[in-house]
């Protein structure tokens, strides 16, 4: 299997994981638990399951790194856990506002944010299919919203609408510091850093600051109840430590634009999770956007075999 079909593969299995956050979002909602909150849990939680995951793989939590190449080790991931926090704090609070199905959409404009500082932070090459690919599978997704004419732009859908565009912003932030993590300069001799570790201290990161976030807010840290809690866990453990390990992986295999418009299987997932557990009907515009984004995936993880001449 060659890397750019595992990193595929890696992406598309991740963006699966993670398109369960909504669901268990929307379910810590109903429960009355803050969006600040179940961020934090989500954060901390992840972060004790990285850190025993690491353990048991024999992994140092300190990377194993020392002078300069721990230094710039440490900047880029307290910058992926500030991106990272970010990022919930406003895609929760968007889902309280216009709802899970817009929050995600919105959040998914990281496709346009990531492939440029791709190309900035990485001087990736963005190819003709690629280019195509991606305002194609935004469109996609826009059309799996079911969004009609007849919205009416109210204080609060405004509001959602740029929590919603800041959660871009940030998540794109946050998968350029998280694939620049998973190397090293060019010359060092240390192995490459593991996910488990990186992820563990990104989590730990981002919870602290989500934390005291919700403390400024004055919100409810500590679950109502024990189902509310196992909720909770389950957020931590499929979307933050499965999703987060798998697309990890893909990261460091792909080129970012590529990896941001695989991404764009999360809210197709999301929807299709929306209609089987909350009862949200695919209407048609639905279920074009979902055929539009799997046909815009093809085309921007595409790679034409070259024919060796003899």
């Amino acid at each position: 299997m060659t890397e750019g079909l595992k990193g595929n593969l890696l992406m598309a299995s991740g963006a699966l994981m993670v398109s369960f956050a909504p669901v268990f979002v929307k379910l810590l909602i109903g429960r009355n638990m803050a969006p600040t909150t179940i961020g934090a849990w989500r954060m901390l939680m992840g972060a004790v399951l990285f850190a025993g995951l690491s353990r048991l793989r024999g992994q140092r939590l300190g990377l194993g790194l020392h002078g300069s190449a721990a230094k710039k080790m440490a900047r880029v991931l307290t910058l992926a856990a500030l991106f990272f926090a970010i990022d919930l704090f406003v895609w929760h609070k968007s889902i309280v506002y216009v709802g899970a199905g817009m929050a995600t959409i919105l959040a998914n404009t990281q496709v346009f944010w990531t492939a440029a500082l791709g190309r900035v932070v990485f001087g990736d090459r963005l190819s003709l299919l690629l280019a195509i690919a991606a305002p194609l599978g935004f469109v996609g997704v826009v059309l799996l919203t079911g969004v009609g004419s007849d919205i009416v732009l109210s204080r609060d859908r405004l509001l959602g609408l740029a929590f919603g565009l800041g959660t871009g912003m940030a998540y794109a932030c946050y998968l350029t510091a998280l694939k620049r993590s998973s190397y090293l300069e060019p010359g060092s001799d240390a192995p490459p850093p593991a996910a488990a570790p990186r992820l563990a201290w990104i989590g730990l990161g981002s919870g602290v600051l989500l934390s005291g976030g919700a403390v400024v807010e004055q919100v409810e840290l500590m679950p109502r109840d024990g189902a509310t809690l196992g909720i909770a866990f389950g957020l931590a453990l499929a979307p933050q430590v499965l999703g987060w390990l798998l697309l990890d992986g893909g990261l460091k295999r792909l080129h970012a634009a590529r990896a941001a418009l695989l991404l764009l299987l999360q809210p197709t997932f999301a929807t299709i999770w929306g209609a089987l557990f909350f009862g949200e009907k695919l209407g048609p515009a639905q279920m074009a956007g979902a055929a539009i984004t799997l046909t815009a995936v093809f085309l921007g993880s595409y790679r034409p075999r070259l024919r060796r001449h003899t």
